[in-house]
């Protein structure tokens, strides 16, 4: 229950204070490593995938 007195508070309550906003680009770096690396283990998979697709396509007509 919100009085008069509590709109010049933020509305959250939290135990640690509040950071500065700042790029995470570490984390972006670390995103785009693991992304490359499933690029690199999954796109030679793709044709045994498609083929496995187009049989079962096939199969169940």
């Amino acid at each position: 229950m919100a009085t008069g007195s509590d709109t010049d508070r933020p509305s959250r309550r939290t135990v640690t204070p509040p950071s500065d906003e700042h790029d995470d680009s570490q984390m972006n770096v670390v995103g785009w490593i693991i992304f490359g690396l499933l690029a690199i283990l999954l796109l030679p998979l793709l044709p045994v995938i498609a083929l496995i697709w187009l049989f079962d396509r096939l199969v169940n007509r």
